[in-house]
């Protein structure tokens, strides 16, 4: 238990922002492979842009 509590303290971003992460990243890997343009969704979990 003790690993997992110091694990967690590790963690500096929410959860929602984590997975905004992975889709810019998976996107831009995506976009260097076919050369071309990737249009993200643009919203959050609860329907907002959450682009800023």
């Amino acid at each position: 238990m003790r690993l997992l509590r110091e694990t967690a303290d590790l963690i500096l971003a929410p959860y929602e922002e984590a997975l905004r992460t992975l889709e810019v990243t998976l996107a831009a890997n995506r976009s260097a492979e076919t050369g071309e343009p990737v249009t993200l969704s643009g919203n959050g979990p609860d329907g907002e842009d959450s682009c800023g």
